[in-house]
């Protein structure tokens, strides 16, 4: 099978809507309130040093992805457990980021539907496009990024005559823990979850372009993040927003221009599942390649179907609510995380540095 190569731009349109296409459909750093632009802010600041890491770990092995990494850091046989780990991790995303979608369309859109059946059919259009490959997803991904980017657009503006500035009000008066708690949510989720790129980007047309893909790509979608929830928060007040599962439809549904404009919310939905389409598409693509190369399966194609059979059943056990989908998301998610995003990138990069200067010493040598 060729080597599946993509663009810098297409990597960067990847990245972008993978942060905001599901932040969209479930808001973020809602315990901040009023400082949810303060929290959000701080959250792209430390994802930037997450990324550093994630694209200087990839600069080190160029052409190499993750699970290749892992087990030149690790050696053969640890490498492989810590692969099983990133495996777990990227399947569970999918299945996370599926029952969130369904639960988006089912409360929202198909009330009578059960949400199984919405995440089969939502499911079977993601296979299609894994089958076809990254560098279908990667041309894909440029429009798509481009309508959810104007469609946010056109929705701000159609909110500037409904906001109230003063839900921004005051400044860091709960204290600076809330904001601090809020960002440690926001970089996890969506910000950190871009670790799985390390999978993908093995793939970059130009090998010196980690870091500037990872960077801008975190800029983009974290620009869009802020002005959405800032927008949300300015429509609906802290307490609307705090309580509320979906804030981008609500605020959007607050819009009314009788006569020639109404329901437009129908066409933010779109452009978010597109977005939640691109980041199913990514954790499902990137479990298969950390299957395959577990086994050392040349074609992770023929894996695709069956594990997204497995994503659908886990995600229909997940939560047994929306309510239990938040409470996981909110107290429970960031730390379980914390270890794929942050712990074990920083000790691959540890032990990648102490090898690489190893061999250096016993070359002058």
């Amino acid at each position: 099978m060729n080597k599946e190569i993509i663009s810098s731009t297409q990597g960067i349109s990847m990245m972008a809507l993978f942060i905001a296409g599901s932040t969209f459909a479930l808001g973020t750093a809602a315990a901040a309130k009023q400082d949810i632009w303060l929290a959000i802010i701080i959250a792209i600041l430390f994802s930037l040093i997450a990324v550093v890491i994630y694209a200087a770990i990839l600069t080190e092995f160029p052409g190499k992805n993750l699970f290749e990494i892992l087990e030149y850091v690790f050696g053969s046989v640890i490498g492989k457990v810590i692969s099983v780990l990133y495996i777990w991790y990227f399947f569970h995303l999918a299945a996370l980021v599926l029952t969130n979608f369904g639960q988006f369309v089912n409360k929202l859109g198909m009330t009578d539907t059960p949400k199984v059946v919405i995440e089969c059919f939502f499911m079977f259009i993601v296979v299609l496009g894994v089958r076809q490959g990254i560098e279908l997803l990667g041309k894909c991904s440029i429009v798509f990024l481009i309508m959810l980017l104007i469609t946010e657009f056109v929705s701000i503006t159609f909110k500037i005559p409904i906001i109230n500035l003063n839900h921004l009000k005051p400044f860091l008066y709960d204290g600076l823990k809330p904001v601090m708690n809020s960002a440690f949510a926001t970089f996890s989720f969506p910000f950190a979850e871009t670790i799985v790129f390390m999978v993908i980007f093995n793939g970059l047309r130009n090998k010196k372009s980690y870091y500037k893909v990872y960077i801008i790509g975190i800029l983009i979608g974290g620009l869009a993040v802020l002005a959405a929830s800032v927008f949300e928060m300015m429509v609906l007040g802290k307490v609307e927003y705090f309580k509320t599962y979906f804030p981008t439809y609500v605020a959007i549904g607050r819009i009314k221009f009788p006569g020639f404009i109404e329901r437009i919310e129908a066409s933010i939905s779109v452009a978010i599942l597109l977005g939640g389409f691109l980041k199913i598409s990514i954790c499902l693509l990137a479990c298969c390649k950390g299957i395959s190369n577990l086994f050392n399966i040349n074609d992770y194609r023929f894996l695709v179907t069956i594990i997204a059979i497995l994503a659908i059943i886990l995600s229909s056990i997940v939560y047994e609510n929306t309510m239990e989908m938040v409470e996981w998301a909110v107290n429970v998610y960031s730390y379980y995380a914390l270890v794929f995003q942050v712990i074990l990138p920083i000790i691959i990069f540890i032990i990648m540095k102490i090898r690489i200067g190893a061999k250096e010493i016993r070359g002058v040598k």
